[in-house]
């Protein structure tokens, strides 16, 4: 067999038994609650001899609540644990609302972008004849999302721009934004910043004219998004002000300036191509400073630290 079809599959199988290992803990440890002084909060309860809708029911109500413990591990062995239980039901939702989840798992909480791949493939498949328009879009935008976690660009490109004429057509302002978000990401690893520009200013536009459709965060990553696709297309001012509006925004949702530091990084660099030293300053100063509180990081050895000795 060739060998990185191998290491790929023993990964894999690894990842999977992690997964189950931590589910059996969990469901375990949910098993024991239900006969200690917490049991009340648990609805389905397991009896000596329990249908498989009482099963499942059990398992469902466990995975959820791992999630919401935010014990994703769990939570993705358990729905993994689910869908061959599932799949003898006559009725198919439930298979495929326990594949939905699981497949989102891996692709929001998890990062098992392979896995979700695949989950969102057969979710395609499944769901061609009955999904409604905007929940096909929606699948084909987490598919493409999927790919692009997974490092396929193109393909998450071309996956990508199909889900938006999907999405387009539903009039979902939410999934246009994040579409045309995904789609200019792709095309910065790829580092097509110039392509990439039409996307992010669509995706912020859309924020900004419907501010009820994200937070702080959301509308500071697409600043950001924006921002350093001017500033490598050399449209430095434009650059600044986006980077600076995205800072502001992190810090108003209570982002500390060292979840930030690359964001300052940009801004000092981007101040220094401006001519504008006393800016530059500022920001090159305060990523060195908070750079040497990193141990792993000599204060002598960064970029920063170098030029502000030469200022």
């Amino acid at each position: 067999m060739n060998k990185p079809i191998l290491i790929t599959i023993i990964t894999m199988s690894l990842i999977v038994t992690l997964a189950l290992l931590a589910s059996v803990v969990y469901l375990s440890s949910e098993t024991q609650r239900q006969g200690g002084t917490d049991h009340g909060s648990i609805s389905h309860k397991l009896e000596s001899r329990s249908k498989p809708a009482q099963v499942y029911e059990f398992m469902e109500e466990s995975a959820l609540d791992a999630v919401e413990d935010k014990e994703y591990d769990a939570a993705v062995g358990i729905f993994s644990a689910m869908r061959p239980l599932a799949r003898g039901f006559t009725d198919k939702k439930r298979y495929l609302d326990c594949t939905e989840k699981l497949a989102d798992l891996s692709l929001d909480k998890t990062e098992n972008y392979a896995k979700a791949t695949e989950l969102f493939q057969e979710l395609l498949q499944e769901k061609k004849e009955s999904g409604s328009p905007k929940e096909m879009a929606s699948l084909k935008l987490r598919h493409g999302k999927a790919e692009l976690g997974y490092g396929s660009y193109q393909e998450a490109i071309k996956i990508l721009q199909e889900a938006l004429g999907k999405i387009t057509a539903t009039g979902d302002k939410k999934l246009e934004a994040d579409c045309n978000y995904s789609i200019a990401d792709a095309k910065m690893y790829l580092h097509e910043w110039q392509a990439a520009i039409p996307y992010a200013e669509k995706a912020l536009d859309l924020l900004l004219k419907n501010p009820q459709l994200g937070d702080k965060l959301e509308m500071a990553k697409y600043y950001q998004e924006l921002g350093l696709c001017k500033f490598h297309t050399g449209r430095l001012v434009e650059a600044a002000d986006l980077i600076e509006k995205s800072i502001a925004l992190s810090k108003e949702a209570g982002k500390t300036e060292a979840e930030l530091v690359s964001d300052l990084r940009n801004l000092g660099w981007l101040y220094l191509s401006m001519g504008d030293k006393e800016k530059s300053k500022s920001y090159l100063e305060k990523v060195a400073e908070l750079e040497s509180s990193d141990s792993s990081e000599s204060s002598g050895s960064t970029a920063e630290a170098y030029i502000l000795r030469r200022f």
